[in-house]
């Protein structure tokens, strides 16, 4: 948010009083996937910091990342995947953990529900190209639909209906350019040492994990000075 000068050739300004500074926004990227139930407590409570702000403007940029970047478009078995990714505990077991930490912060799962693990690239690229002050309504959209309603958010028709609920042009979700992008930007992330989501960079701090409201305000906070 950076204030223009007005252009006023030929006015007398001499007792006009100098315009106040402008104020930065404060910058907040969060790296994310959009199958992480981890992010979706993480932007959760991201939202919910937001919230009754009193400092500064914040600008929200979102990062693609992506835990399965070599998923087909059709998806695969969420189960099965889980348990081939991760052989030292069963898919119910980190379920119930990510459930009762989502409880603890009003994020519901219904996991009966959930049944496949779509490519997410499309419903990256259709964030990346949604207004800025559309993010959180369109994110928190995708997430109840694979979350809540099992949905595939790698099926075009359901990420249609996602957008349209958030009030977003969906066509950019098929666009092989921003897909490209999308991709391109996550592979740079995994390259510079990425290994998990969600990860914020709060000003110049950098908190990894599920954070709480609380810790994410506190970030704000010092970010605000």
């Amino acid at each position: 948010m950076i204030a223009g000068a007005s252009a006023l050739a030929g006015c007398n300004m001499k007792n006009a009083s100098p315009p106040a500074p402008a104020t930065a926004a404060l910058k907040v990227e969060v790296w994310h996937d959009l199958i992480c139930p981890w992010c979706y407590i993480g932007l959760h409570n991201l939202g919910r910091a937001l919230d009754g702000w009193q400092g500064p403007a914040v600008e929200v940029a979102l990062h693609p990342y992506l835990l399965n970047p070599d998923m087909p478009p059709e998806g695969r078995d969420l189960r099965a995947d889980l348990a081939r990714k991760y052989p030292q505990a069963t898919p119910d077991e980190m379920f119930a953990r990510v459930t009762q930490a989502g409880a603890a912060h009003g994020v519901r799962f219904d996991w009966d529900k959930v049944r496949t693990a779509p490519d997410t690239a499309p419903g990256h690229a259709l964030i990346a190209a949604a207004p800025a002050g559309r993010w959180r309504a369109l994110v928190e959209a995708l997430h109840h639909a694979y979350f809540q309603r099992g949905e595939n958010l790698g099926d075009a028709g359901v990420l249609a209906a996602v957008a349209a609920s958030a009030g977003v042009d969906a066509a950019t979700s098929a666009d092989p350019v921003r897909l490209a992008e999308v991709r391109a930007r996550a592979a740079r992330a995994t390259a510079a040492g990425l290994r998990g989501v969600p990860h914020f960079r709060v000003g110049a701090q950098t908190l990894h994990g599920a954070q709480s409201p609380e810790a994410l305000r506190r970030a704000l906070q010092a970010a605000a000075g």
